[in-house]
Order: C-alpha cells, then structure tokens, then sequence
C-alpha cells in the first residue's frame, strides 16, 4: 500500500504552530484576564490550531523514510486508534456507574487530541528504539568490514 504522506518541512512548521498553540491555551487557561474579548472563542481558535498542528504531524514524512519507519508509524496509528476507543468505553462506563445526575462524556475533539499525543509520544518511542537499536549493530559490524578491507588491502601491496 502506498501512503501519500505531507513532505517533511510540514512538520516544522506545525510544531513551532502547535507549540505555540499549546502555550498560548496554557497560559489563557491559567490567566483568564489576559484577552478581554471573548476567551470561549480564543480557546476554540487555538485548540483547532493545535488539533491541526498534531495532524500535520502524524501525517508527514520523516527525512530518511524507510519500510521500518512505515510499519512503525501504522502500528502507532493502530494503537493510538485502539487507545482512543478504550477511553471512549472507560469514560462511558464511568458515566453509567456514577451516575451523578449529568452524562457528560469526553467530545471527540479530546479523544482525537488524546490519540494524536499518544501516536507522536508511540511512533517517536518506537523509532527511537529502532534507531539506537541499529546504531547498536551497524557501527561495530562496518568498523569490523572497514578492518577487514584495510587489512586485506595492506596483505595486497
């Protein structure tokens, strides 16, 4: 199957928007006196961007992608699915057992921002692992053929 991803420089420009997205909801959350127009619609503007940002994201290009890279990141996308209907069920079951007298369950825009982290914080994890795995057994195995040529080029002359 072939995925037609976003070229890398897209993730550049959503983690400068998204971090600045996330700190701008940081900080209206934790002094609501700053904006003086309406802070419900500001909040709104900034989760959206911030919901765009993690999709630009996932669905972007790494610099050196490879089939490893590719199956890493359809296996973060399949649990990341996989914990967002766990939480869908978890926060309705909560519901149904304490009953406080409102139902509010999670909207799917938190649920899609809570599979967005949990893909970037999986797929970034299990390429990191991947990548130091391989750092792990390149290095030693090119130094040993790299020794190997030298030798036998010194037995030539």
């Amino acid at each position: 199957m072939r995925a037609n991803l976003l070229p890398h420089s897209y993730k550049n420009v959503a983690l400068v928007t998204g971090s600045l997205s996330l700190l701008s909801l940081i900080i209206i959350v934790f002094v609501p006196g700053l904006i003086q127009s309406d802070g419900q619609l500001v909040k709104w503007i900034f989760k959206n961007i911030l919901l765009i940002s993690l999709l630009l994201i996932a669905f972007t290009k790494e610099k050196n992608e490879s089939s490893e890279i590719k199956n890493i990141r359809s296996r973060a996308l399949l649990h990341s699915f996989l914990f967002g209907g766990l939480v869908l069920i978890l926060d309705s079951v909560s519901e149904l057992a304490f009953d406080i007298g409102n139902m509010e369950m999670k909207s799917g825009y938190e649920i899609m921002i809570m599979m967005l982290f949990y893909y970037c914080y999986i797929f970034h994890d299990k390429k990191k692992n991947t990548i130091s795995r391989e750092w792990k057994i390149f290095p030693t195995n090119n130094f040993k053929l790299l020794r190997q040529i030298s030798i036998s080029n010194l037995k030539l002359k």
